[in-house]
């Protein structure tokens, strides 16, 4: 709930300087920034003061809250005050690439307190949320062809799929998949027209049966039974 109650807290402020004040429409986006940002700061000297997590275990998703806000402000200080129009992509790409470094150290730097289930489903929706994120940058921020897209979305999820693959996280896995199959499809349309796509199929489909054999053989490797690559069992 006090994640819920820091967005519902920016919203209302929000509301009550456009309401209540003369305060400009582009001010009130200025002094959301602030007030975001002074919130962000008092929660880490809150976990940083408190690492097993024990006397405030609200703070962390507080703290997450507050990072998701910031994909909001951005797009809306980017649109308003700084006028930014498509170059707002590259403030959001800075952001989501803060909020997995941020991620990541949750899950193997921070303090055992500090450590959740749910940063392995977070990098999973960074990986999806790059997808969009990416075509956006490349094709109107960049006025690109599709050769960027394709470096962008391709090699992130590349870098995705090795680590999750290190680190045993299926969620990534399959986003990491999805991500490279979408920026191949994307390219061999537009590149190659019909030839393009059917060398996409022949390579998502040659990717997805990979990924499966994997996958099945780590699930049999965790439960202890021989699987396909598995060791062979004793006579």
């Amino acid at each position: 709930m006090p994640a819920v109650h820091l967005c519902f807290a920016l919203e209302f402020l929000a509301l009550f300087l456009d309401r209540a004040t003369p305060v400009t429409g582009d001010a009130i986006i200025w002094i959301i920034d602030g007030v975001l940002v002074a919130a962000a700061l008092i929660l880490v000297v809150v976990l940083r003061r408190d690492p097993q997590g024990e006397r405030h275990p609200w703070a962390l998703n507080a703290f997450a809250a507050a990072l998701y806000a910031g994909f909001v402000l951005i797009s809306l200080t980017g649109d308003g005050p700084l006028d930014l129009q498509e170059d707002v992509a590259y403030a959001l790409d800075v952001w989501l690439l803060l909020v997995v470094a941020v991620t990541l150290w949750g899950l193997h730097r921070a303090p055992p307190g500090l450590r959740r289930d749910w940063f392995e489903d977070e990098l999973a929706l960074a990986m999806l949320a790059w997808i969009p994120l990416s075509f956006f940058t490349a094709l109107e921020a960049m006025q690109s062809g599709p050769e960027v897209p394709l470096a962008l979305i391709g090699g992130m999820a590349v870098a995705g799929f090795i680590y999750a693959d290190r680190v045993r996280i299926r969620g990534l896995l399959a986003a990491s998949a999805l991500s490279f199959v979408v920026a191949v499809w994307y390219w061999g349309v537009e590149r190659a027209g019909a030839l393009g796509a059917v060398i996409a199929l022949a390579v998502t489909a040659a990717l997805l049966f990979w990924l499966s054999g994997r996958i099945g053989r780590d699930s049999d490797r965790d439960r202890g039974t021989p699987g396909v690559g598995g060791p062979a069992s004793a006579d």
